[in-house]
């Protein structure tokens, strides 16, 4: 197993998604650039700290998707996000750009291209997959202002469901449910024959709708069970942390 020091989580766009590449194979990395690129596919964890996985612990949680998915690829050991809040984080991890870069009152702001932008121009086949209102794809979160509705640059999308009575940033759906309309969609491209990019996110780690760890690593072990291997690049991250011991210390909330 690989490990590897990482000071944030901004480079995806670029590096990082090269070096997962070796993940599957080695010959994967250069089909990166032939006529028929992998797919991709992108995976974040709302809330998810390394004291959940047995492949950082070595303790009593057995995660064998994670844990298959570290044996055989690239473990970064200090990652850190760009913010201790979902949307934020999130919005600079989509534009390999810094919240101090995207979040300012100057005029002009700088120039935003999200990761799903990149991969449509090139083209693969983007959708989104959120499973909390917040980050559903037609909202512009008030920290983000007009700099970046989470759907941009997606092809399709497929929002949380509103819920009468209760607003749009505390509706969420279960893993299960996002993983039955992701994989539903990945098989589609899949039999199309075409390269595609998938972001999935999963909320339910994330208070008030806190789980047992386990459907989080099932949830997981089904979703890359329907992928092809051979010709797919997999990234899996947290987009923050939060520490019950020390929720106030920055670090703790940032390391993930």
């Amino acid at each position: 197993m690989a490990r590897i020091v990482c000071w944030g989580l901004v480079c995806l766009q670029g590096i990082l998604l090269l070096i997962l590449a070796a993940r599957f194979s080695p010959a994967l990395v250069d089909r990166l650039v032939q006529p028929r690129p992998p797919s991709v596919l992108l995976v974040t964890i709302d809330m998810l700290e390394t004291r959940h996985l047995h492949c950082y612990t070595g303790g009593k949680t057995w995660t064998p998707s994670f844990h298959s998915l570290a044996s055989d690829g690239i473990l970064f050991e200090r990652m850190y996000a760009q913010a201790p809040v979902t949307d934020v984080s999130h919005a600079s991890l989509m534009t390999s750009r810094y919240p101090s870069e995207l979040f300012t009152d100057r005029d002009p702001r700088v120039a935003v291209h999200t990761m799903a932008e990149q991969f449509a121009r090139r083209g693969f086949r983007t959708a989104y997959f959120p499973s909390c209102g917040l980050l559903n794809p037609e909202v512009t979160s008030k920290e983000v202002a007009d700099v970046l509705p989470f759907g941009r640059g997606f092809q399709e999308t497929f929002p949380v469901d509103a819920r009468e009575g209760v607003p749009l940033f505390d509706t969420h759906r279960s893993g299960t449910d996002t993983n039955r309309i992701a994989i539903s969609w990945i098989a589609r491209q899949s039999a199309a024959g075409r390269p595609w990019f998938a972001h999935v996110h999963y909320r339910d780690l994330h208070p008030p709708a806190v789980l047992s760890f386990q459907p989080v690593d099932d949830n997981l072990g089904a979703l890359l069970a329907a992928v092809d291997r051979e010709n797919a690049v997999v990234a899996v991250l947290s987009d923050h942390a939060s520490s019950p011991r020390a929720p106030r210390l920055l670090d703790r909330r940032l390391h993930v």
